[in-house]
């Protein structure tokens, strides 16, 4: 979910989420993440590259930022996926994620929109599609964009 903090440090809202349960609390870039389903695929790849023993990251939470940014170079997935200014995306995986949402928004973080796909694909180096696409969805190309780590594996 993509939050505005003001002035708290991003870290504080991982451990806030990591106490309300999550098993996984990631906040990242808020121009990284086009939508939720982004952010669960990108979940999902790092789970599945994880169980099946070819994850490049030594963490989950590197491999979900692996997966996230479509880079085979967890330094430039950490770098592009840190938080920068008053806004983050907070990614968790938790068995009770109304427990973890509760505890987020009763913290004070105002839930925002995510940004527009565009400056997503831009932010993780696709390019600029001002022109628009044969579909009209830029969230898939932002969709693809980070699954380009799976074509290498």
């Amino acid at each position: 979910m993509p939050l505005e903090l003001g002035e708290r440090d991003p870290s504080w809202l991982e451990r806030l989420a990591l106490d309300a349960g999550a098993e996984l609390a990631v906040a990242v870039n808020w121009r990284l993440v086009a939508s939720a389903r982004h952010a669960a695929m990108a979940v999902r790849r790092a789970l599945r590259s994880f169980g099946a023993g070819s994850a490049i990251g030594k963490t989950l939470r590197t491999e979900f930022l692996v997966c996230l940014t479509g880079t085979r170079q967890v330094s430039r997935a950490i770098t592009l996926a840190k938080p920068e200014g008053d806004r983050c995306t907070l990614v968790c995986v938790a068995q009770d994620p109304r427990g973890v949402l509760e505890r987020v928004y009763s913290s004070g973080a105002i839930c925002v929109d995510y940004p527009d796909a565009g400056e997503v694909l831009e932010a993780l180096g696709a390019g600029s599609f001002s022109g628009g696409t044969c579909t009209g969805s830029l969230e898939a190309l932002a969709l693809e964009a980070s699954a380009r780590v799976e074509l290498d594996r």
